[in-house]
């Protein structure tokens, strides 16, 4: 009976298949590279009252994944500064209990803050 050829035919060795298993893992990390930090966003809403609408919830995007502390440091920054005029505008309705719930602009401000993660791109 003749032997059937499958996939182990290609190589000659077994140092081939484990060269070409490495080369194929090292290409995967090109193609899905490993974040290490990331933008926790905490999003609160409010009603008109100047209670909590929601819970506070908090998120990770995967726009505000970074490989480097130095660049997610610089999108901490820069989404800080963005958001500082809404947060103070919607904080000073909250204390005044005049928050405009038909504008999210009005009603929601974000809280961001700079975590570790460990994760593949998707």
């Amino acid at each position: 009976m003749a032997k059937k050829k499958g996939v182990l035919s290609l190589f000659k060795t077994k140092a081939e298949r484990k060269a070409y298993a490495i080369g194929r893992r090292h290409q995967y990390n090109k193609e899905h590279p490993k974040f290490k930090w990331g933008i926790e966003t905490t999003t609160y809403n409010f009603n008109e009252d100047g209670s909590y609408y929601n819970k506070p919830w908090v998120t990770v995007h995967d726009r505000n994944k970074y490989k480097s502390k130095k660049q997610a440091e610089a999108a901490l920054k820069r989404a800080i500064e963005d958001e500082k005029f809404d947060k103070e505008r919607v904080l000073k309705a909250v204390k005044n209990k005049k928050v405009n719930i038909f504008d999210s602009a009005d009603s929601s401000y974000n809280d961001y803050r700079l975590v570790k993660i460990n994760e593949r791109k998707k």
